[in-house]
């Protein structure tokens, strides 16, 4: 699978006589659900749904406990997640409080996804809707198979 993008114009509104530039914006948002992930999880391991979920579940909230340590998550080659804060500037310090401290996750890309990143095709419109017409002499589209004809997960 490809990132499909498509060409668009903008105005910069914040520059003088609001020059228009040229660029790219993503199309074809698509997200794997919850159930859907633990379903393929199940499947690629051969361990039950149940299982599956239940390992899934209990990372997620090791994550969270971690991080509400203040700790960063390493996973392995895939990356880290690490809890920052985001601060607004005041003009004194008796003006500076909790409230300016806006908290958010980090993610650090790690050797296994910076390696997917740089192996993850981008494509136009018009050449992703052209190759959904190409398909190989089993019948598949080579836009989404890897070279064993199952699906790719990027990770090759």
């Amino acid at each position: 699978m490809a990132l499909v993008v498509e060409k668009t114009t903008r105005k910069i509104a914040f520059m003088e006589g609001k020059p228009v530039r040229n660029t790219f914006r993503k199309v074809h948002y698509q997200n794997i659900g919850f159930d859907e992930l633990v379903e393929e999880i199940a499947q690629t391991q051969g361990i039950t749904k149940t299982v599956a979920k239940a390992v899934v579940e209990a990372y997620i909230n090791r994550l969270c406990h971690y991080m509400q340590l203040g700790m960063g998550v390493q996973m392995g080659d895939f990356g880290i997640f690490k809890p920052c804060i985001r601060t607004k500037t005041t003009n004194s310090a008796d003006e500076l409080d909790s409230s300016c401290v806006k908290k958010h996750i980090q993610f650090v890309p790690g050797k296994a996804f910076k390696q997917m990143l740089k192996n993850l095709k981008v494509v136009t419109l018009s050449e992703a809707e052209e190759s959904e017409t190409t398909t190989d002499t089993n019948g598949n589209n080579d836009a989404h198979t890897d070279n064993e004809g199952g699906q790719s997960d990027g990770f090759d």
